[in-house]
């Protein structure tokens, strides 16, 4: 039998092409609004037809079929080769019990089973052009599904619409427009029941549980003819709760179990998930009850799940092993995601978009990173490539900003205004922190990576406030109590019902109804997160803009934080005036 990183990777060649796909789909749309912006409302009305009904169009609906051939075809010599393997696996237990063993080559009731369970799987990849869309928000803002075969007339449908409206328009509208579709991808959509997923995730589950499926199957097949009268369910490290505990209806531990024929019947129909199905990664294979040892000691199967449960800590919760795999895979996910917007955004040349992109690229692969250091996780690389991509270098592209109008400071200047009305002390203890620009009102400070991101706006208190976040991750073991004690005296006036929660772009968070105590309402949020509010009160871990406000004023208005927080300002004067 194949293992588990041999099955996905078995899948991973039929990803690819939908890869491929979706960078060649990415392109045609925007040559097309490249080629379509470069028009005037007069000339497009004189070669309209041409623009709108050209080549391009019988070039897709080419690549699609293209695509799902080569799919369908390799489908069939996947399930050949994995149904070989089987069989090989269940030779033993003919020989044992001196049946006549058909290889199969030879085997034509084996054959026809195999190609049977290939063209179910088969199917659903023939009726990709029908079930495939992008998803694009329409003007009441929901979403609407476009199939792909059709989203080329729609997109240019639109383009020249808003040609039409002025170049101002047509431009923001079509960046607009990428962005929606390639944000979500390529949909696999059920029409009847509104159901949808990722193309690359949706192939690689129905490839994954084909195969199963098929091994399954095929053990069964094996187990009647050499007499099994019982299942075992294949132990595989960090199973779902639902089939490795009891804790609610529809949940049972299935993992490494062993069953008579009948029980597992009874077991598996009663469960919400059935093995194998809906991601499950359990297989069974049949086994003679008392001769067929089990292929995990109890000793084996209790060690994985302790250490399953035990799990880990990470940015401040708990989590499972098979938590963190699923956050494995929700982050990669958002990496696909945020690498299709950069290859659209490069294809009708939206600078800003693409550095966003690649901002957000970095934050989540060192994320991705983090979180497996931390678990012992191992990571996925295959799930994070997509054809096309290509790693921006933000710093090269953004530090050099002086002639750049979209911000009103270049960093030079902010740098070198800070250092003029900070202490030496204070550039000792915050040095090393790389910077660099962000297109947007806001600035903030990456911890993870240890850069400042400073906004369009930003000036020279922008760029201590921030390094004042810098700051508090470097105190000392006696600076961090001494923090601590003055944020929690702070704090503990106050309880939930003081607060208001406010959502912005820039995330969620609680500010004080009434901030007379603080020297800004800014400096008394509470971020959203984990418990945020332990037992009415603020959980004062997420009172982040407290010190770095107060490093602020301490350089801007030093007389206003004394006399607002005198313990604050001590604190601050301690550890950052120059001797």
């Amino acid at each position: 039998m194949l293992s588990e990183e041999a099955l996905e990777r078995l899948s991973e060649r039929l990803v690819d092409r939908i890869e491929e796909l979706n960078l060649f789909m990415i392109n045609k749309l925007g040559e097309q609004i490249m080629r379509i912006g470069t028009l005037t409302p007069t000339q497009l009305r004189e070669i309209f037809q041409s623009v709108k009904y050209g080549n391009d169009l019988n070039e897709i609906i080419s690549k699609i079929a293209e695509i799902t051939n080569k799919n369908v075809a390799d489908i069939y010599n996947i399930f050949e080769e994995v149904a070989k393997k089987n069989q090989i696996f269940a030779k033993q237990f003919y020989d044992y019990k001196k049946i006549s063993f058909i290889p199969y080559d030879s085997n034509v009731e084996l054959k026809s089973m195999v190609n049977a369970l290939a063209k179910v799987t088969a199917d659903k990849f023939n009726n990709i052009a029908q079930t495939s869309a992008y998803a694009i928000l329409n003007s009441k803002g929901d979403l609407e599904y476009t199939k792909l075969s059709e989203v080329y007339q729609k997109l240019t449908d639109e383009a020249i619409l808003n040609v039409s409206t002025g170049r101002e328009t047509f431009e923001q509208a079509m960046k607009n427009t990428m962005k929606e579709l390639t944000s979500r991808g390529i949909q696999d959509v059920n029409y009847a029941t509104g159901y949808h997923r990722r193309l690359d995730s949706s192939v690689r589950m129905n490839m994954n549980d084909g195969i199963k499926n098929l091994t399954n199957e095929l053990q069964r097949k094996f187990g009647e003819e050499f007499g099994a009268n019982g299942v075992e369910v294949v132990h595989h490290i960090y199973p779902a709760p639902d089939h490795s505990s009891k804790e609610k209806e529809g949940w049972y531990d299935i993992d490494g179990k062993q069953f008579t024929n009948e029980e597992f019947k009874k077991v598996n129909d009663s469960l919400n998930r059935q093995v194998s199905d809906m991601n499950c990664k359990h297989l069974t294979v049949p086994i003679i009850l008392g001769i067929s040892e089990p292929l995990y000691s109890e000793d084996q199967l209790k060690a994985d799940k302790e250490a399953n449960l035990k799990g880990f800590e990470f940015e401040g919760n708990h989590y499972t092993m098979y938590e963190g795999t699923q956050l494995q895979r929700q982050i990669e996910t958002k990496i696909r995601q945020y690498k299709d917007r950069q290859i659209g955004a490069k294809a009708i040349n939206d600078k800003d978009e693409v550095y966003r992109c690649q901002e957000k690229l970095d934050q989540l692969t060192q994320k991705y990173k983090n979180l497996s250091d931390v678990s012992g996780l191992p990571t996925k690389v295959d799930r994070l490539r997509v054809d096309g991509y290509r790693k921006v270098n933000i710093n090269k592209s953004l530090y050099d900003d002086s002639s750049d109008i979209r911000y009103k400071y270049s960093t030079n200047e902010i740098i070198s205004k800070a250092k003029d009305i900070t202490t030496n002390n204070f550039y000792e203890k915050t040095k090393g922190v790389k910077i660099e620009r962000l297109n947007e009102n806001y600035s903030y400070y990456q911890p993870y990576t240890n850069k400042i991101y400073l906004g369009k706006k930003a000036n020279e208190y922008s760029l201590i406030h921030e390094l004042g976040h810098k700051l508090s991750f470097n105190f000392t073991e006696e600076e961090k109590i001494q923090y601590n004690n003055i944020l929690r005296e702070k704090f503990s006036f106050y309880k939930k019902s003081d607060f208001k929660k406010i959502e912005s772009k820039t995330g969620k968070y609680w500010v004080l109804k009434n901030s007379d105590g603080f020297i800004t309402e800014y400096q008394s949020r509470i971020y959203d997160g984990f418990r945020s509010f332990v037992n009415g009160k603020p959980n004062i871990k997420y009172a982040y803009e407290y010190i770095s406000v107060g490093i602020e004023y301490y350089f801007k208005n030093p007389r206003l934080l004394k006399n607002t927080d005198k313990e604050l300002y001590n604190f601050i004067d301690r550890m950052l005036k120059d001797e």
